[in-house]
């Protein structure tokens, strides 16, 4: 079952991306205010003049990335599904994993052929949720990724999001998070590989996001912190 907090994290992100995500037990209209938009690809600075909440309109949106944030103790489990060919199967996906002990949150994306599931792995396994989709009807075509949760935060530190783009071909999550995590400051890190984000937790009075943002740009990836314009690599700051 979905905890109070999960819940409350996925109502957001159902407001900011439509129809992509499914919850149980359905929340209230209370629960989260903002209509429902499609995501821009663009590198597009946040609309939100305090960046509380560009309603999903730009492509580093803060209301994503809080959103995320907030299940970063769930562990993520990022697979290319195949067989799906229309809106009927991407649901169906959806709601048979909604029936496994231990899903709390799951996404099915048709037009790019992902499943993203959150998941308690005390209750259940990638193993058990592809066995799931297998007996659905689609194929497991592979892994894009499996995320281990972050830890509980240590007393006065944070965690950040940074949005990541231009990722290439190999093992990108090794590639960012061993460069982050070797920083000062750092206690760890995650990349979700279908959000495009990374996730920090970090000692304030060491480091600070703009710090993992530049580590990013020196690795060649494109980066911003929610609600900035994405920058890329060599461009004057």
């Amino acid at each position: 079952m979905c905890t109070y907090r999960s819940r409350v994290a996925l109502v957001l992100l159902l407001a900011l991306l439509g129809t992509q995500l499914v919850i149980q037990p359905a929340a209230s209209a209370e629960d989260v205010s903002g209509s429902a938009t499609t995501e821009s690809t663009s590198g597009s600075n946040c609309s939100s003049s305090d960046q509380s909440d560009c309603g999903g309109a730009c492509s580093t949106c803060p209301g994503k990335a809080r959103a995320i944030a907030g299940l970063a103790g769930k562990a993520k489990l990022v697979l290319n599904v195949g067989g799906m060919t229309q809106d009927a199967d991407a649901e169906k996906i959806r709601s048979g994993l909604d029936v496994l002990d231990g899903v709390e949150i799951s996404v099915a994306n048709l037009s790019q052929g992902m499943a993203w599931i959150a998941y308690n792995p005390a209750e259940t396994s990638p193993a058990t949720i592809k066995k799931q989709i297998m007996q659905l009807g689609y194929s497991i075509d592979g892994i894009i990724g499996d995320v281990a949760p972050l830890p509980e935060l240590a007393k006065g530190h944070e965690r950040c999001v940074v949005y990541v783009a231009n990722l290439r071909e190999g093992d990108n999550t090794s590639r960012i998070c061993g460069a982050v995590d070797a920083l000062a400051g750092v206690d760890g890190s995650r990349l979700d590989l279908m959000w495009y984000m990374l996730l920090v937790d970090y000692d304030p009075g060491k480091t600070n996001p703009e710090v993992f943002k530049q580590q990013l740009l020196e690795l060649g990836y494109a980066a911003g912190l929610p609600g900035e314009t994405i920058s890329f690599p060599g461009e004057t700051k």
